[in-house]
């Protein structure tokens, strides 16, 4: 009996279309991410310009103002919304951008911040009247999954890099909400070459310099085989070539 077999065009058509799929998955993934990226820079820049737009309209910054229940509409205490203390800060100045996640409270100025600007209608994203700490209720989520925070802090701290980075910032992480520091190992939320990618469109491409830095979980920051920063260099640049997923956090200096 003769037995059939495939013949070298038909392997070689086959195997075309195989690297064809391939490509239009890998492709397909690609324009994922660029897109995720695109939509992060769009809310960092939003949130930057909301808190320019409600100085301009209330005399006072989102989670700081101190007449808050007065001045925004819908602010009251049916909808857990609150007066900040009018000092100029969001919330009690933490020492690092990098490490600390402690002040979430509902009534906390870094919670009201964002509710605040959702009541003034300036922003999406969150649900005003939320009484339950959670991404996409009291802090916007972000297309990485995780979302946004913010924090003033006084710049210490993150070892032996740059102490200078003080301010008002922007944080894009995937800490759990329970937890108090954002370098724990599920609090990394972008891979090395979205990280890179973002911060190339908004900055200078280098995670220690500027006004955004980043940072991965743990020591990585410091440099390491699958690290989302390589400390070799002067300035840093990103592990691009990392293996590690999900690798880096971001910040985002909005003010000093």
């Amino acid at each position: 009996m003769k037995k059939n077999g495939f013949t070298l065009v038909e392997l070689s058509i086959v195997m075309i279309i195989i690297g064809l799929l391939i490509g239009g998955i890998l492709k397909g993934q690609e324009l994922i991410t660029n897109s995720k990226v695109a939509r992060t820079i769009k809310d960092l820049k939003s949130f930057q310009s909301g808190i320019l737009i409600f100085q301009d309209s209330y005399n006072g910054i989102p989670g700081d103002i101190a007449y808050a229940t007065t001045l925004v509409p819908g602010c009251t205490s049916a909808n857990n919304c609150a007066n900040g203390n009018g000092n100029l800060k969001v919330g009690v100045e933490e020492l690092d951008a990098w490490h600390y996640f402690q002040n979430k409270s509902i009534s906390s100025e870094n919670v009201q911040f964002w509710k605040h600007l959702a009541l003034a209608d300036i922003i999406g994203g969150i649900n005003p009247g939320a009484s339950v700490i959670d991404w996409g209720q009291t802090f916007p989520a972000g297309p990485f999954d995780g979302g946004y925070t913010v924090a003033d802090t006084v710049g210490a701290g993150m070892g032996s890099d740059d102490t200078s980075f003080a301010g008002r910032i922007f944080r894009v992480h995937n800490c759990a909400l329970s937890c108090n520091e954002l370098e724990g190992p599920n609090a990394t939320v972008l891979s090395t070459t979205a990280a890179a990618s973002i911060d190339r469109k908004m900055d200078d491409g280098s995670p220690l310099t500027g006004t955004i830095r980043a940072s991965g979980a743990g020591a990585a920051h410091v440099g390491g085989a699958d690290a989302c920063t390589d400390r070799s260099g002067a300035t840093g640049t990103y592990n691009e070539g990392s293996t590690a997923g999900e690798a880096c956090a971001l910040y985002f200096r909005v003010s000093q």
